[in-house]
């Protein structure tokens, strides 16, 4: 990815065993959230590829792969029932709001 004469990633490979949770840490500018950004399909790749194993395929990956991409910033005002309403309009089948309220009660 080039932003302007600057390249955030170039000839990188990676691999992670399946189910695992990955960090991505490294100096700013260094093309962390460019590479997230690609593994999620918010930004298409200059070339090359991003394989996803079998088990993804044809899946909805925001529903697969959770990723914060920057600080996350929310209204003061706004309580822990709306975001998780907000939230779970992202997915597809996901756990009922209510019932998450509940298990955090006992």
């Amino acid at each position: 990815m080039k932003y302007g004469n600057v390249t955030a990633l170039n000839n990188i490979s990676f691999q992670f065993p399946a189910h695992s949770f990955v960090g991505v840490i490294g100096q700013n500018g260094s093309g962390k959230t460019t590479l997230l950004e690609c593994f999620m399909g918010l930004r298409k790749p200059m070339s090359g590829e991003i394989d996803f194993s079998k088990e993804l395929a044809g899946s909805k990956l925001n529903e697969k792969i959770g990723a914060v991409l920057q600080e996350n910033n929310f209204y003061d005002s706004i309580k822990v029932k709306e975001l998780l309403i907000l939230f779970s309009t992202f997915y597809e089948d996901c756990y009922e709001v209510n019932d998450l309220m509940d298990r955090s009660r006992s």
